[in-house]
């Protein structure tokens, strides 16, 4: 009968719903068929996951390269692998596993992301329904890179006696500021022990001066050094060699005759005397030689002071000099020149002469005069009378 009906599919095909509304109108005309159209939706018997990965210094950073696997569920935990994986792109930082049967599972981050570290923890549990999708989402620390690090190790001597370890010597490390000392390293210094060694640790890679900041008890400081650290990935090792304070003075002694300029004697003693009130008083105890080429000689280990030095030998064929008085500073050299002037030698006198024998009725001569003068010569005698 023609006119306007009403066509509803009361009951879908099985793995469909029916459309939505399920009942169209349509009209019937007379002696004709009307053809009417229905579109059935197949019924989802899986589902999905998209899991969003980001940055966790930077939420809004996408993160690609991460790779979910979906694992059955344990407890809570990772069971077995179902065999679904995706990995995540850089513009959205998403990736989706499609066809995934209803149920529980756990989703697990098994590759994390070129500089980060995995998620903690690094799985979740999803649950997926039919037709629907699930959206975890995780983030991922960057990974911290910790610099290699080396240690400085310093050894401590002593410069009179190598083998002597020195105990409480301080160091500390200043940056190296185009070959000048730069600021001090935080943190980075050491104080060797009983066996005269010290390690400064955690030194990253660089170059840098190691400073001696204290000396031991009785020692000068050495001079700083510079150290390059990592350059053959071992870590240095620098001997610091420090060089005992002075507690005494010396005095360097030369000796020269009278010529111009003088000569260098060898062979004069010259010994050390205490000051008495301006002269010489007791014997020091230290004493020297000279000797040639130079004609030095020098007195060491002398406590600083006022001396007399006194020549008590001098070289043969010459006098001593007077004694001169020296102020001695401790860790210093006084320096004094003697001149010696050579023995005078006296001549012997010549011979008187023999007087002329006289004649007859003649005068005896007279004898000969003796000169007095060094190397003197004879005079010859008088001449005799005439007959």
């Amino acid at each position: 009968m023609p006119g306007n009906y009403v066509v509803e599919e009361t009951t879908a095909p099985s793995g469909y719903s029916a459309p939505s509304p399920d009942y169209q109108v349509v009209a019937v005309p007379s002696g004709a068929t009307a053809t009417v159209t229905f579109e059935d939706t197949a019924v989802a018997t899986t589902g999905r996951i998209t899991v969003t990965k980001t940055d966790n210094a930077n939420p809004a950073k996408a993160l690609d390269g991460a790779v979910f696997t979906l694992f059955t569920d344990n407890a809570g935990s990772p069971g077995t692998s179902t065999g679904l994986s995706c990995t995540t792109t850089g513009a959205s930082g998403q990736c989706t596993i499609a066809d995934v049967t209803p149920g529980t599972y756990v989703l697990e981050e098994t590759t994390a992301p070129s500089g980060y570290d995995l998620a903690s923890p690094d799985y979740q549990v999803v649950t997926v329904t039919a037709g629907s999708t699930a959206t975890p989402s995780f983030v991922d620390t960057p990974v911290t890179v910790t610099p290699t690090t080396y240690e400085v190790s310093v050894d401590k001597t002593d410069n009179s006696n190598p083998a002597n370890p020195l105990q409480g010597a301080g160091f500390a490390l200043y940056q190296d500021n185009s070959g000048t000392l730069g600021s001090a390293v935080p943190g980075a210094t050491c104080s060797t022990g009983a066996a005269g060694t010290c390690t400064i640790a955690d030194v990253p890679a660089g170059t840098y001066f190691v400073v001696e900041t204290s000396a031991p008890s009785g020692y000068r400081a050495a001079v700083n050094q510079t150290v390059t650290v990592g350059a053959d990935r071992t870590d240095p090792t620098l001997t610091f060699v420090d060089t005992p304070v002075p507690t005494t003075g010396s005095a360097t002694l030369t000796k020269l005759d009278d010529a111009s300029p003088g000569n260098p004697l060898g062979g004069a003693a010259f010994t050390l005397f205490t000051d008495n009130g301006g002269v010489p008083g007791t014997s020091a105890g230290l004493s020297c030689t000279s000797a040639l080429p130079a004609g030095t000689c020098t007195i060491n280990g002398i406590t600083a002071g006022t001396y007399f030095v006194v020549e008590t030998t001098a070289p043969s064929g010459y006098t001593t000099a007077a004694p001169q008085l020296l102020t001695v500073v401790t860790g210093q050299v006084v320096e004094a020149t003697f001149v010696d002037d050579p023995v005078a030698t006296t001549g012997t006198g010549g011979t008187g002469g023999t007087g002329g024998t006289g004649g007859s009725g003649g005068t005896t001569g007279s004898g000969g005069t003796t000169d007095t003068n060094n190397g003197g010569s004879t005079s010859s005698g008088g001449s005799g009378g005439s007959g």
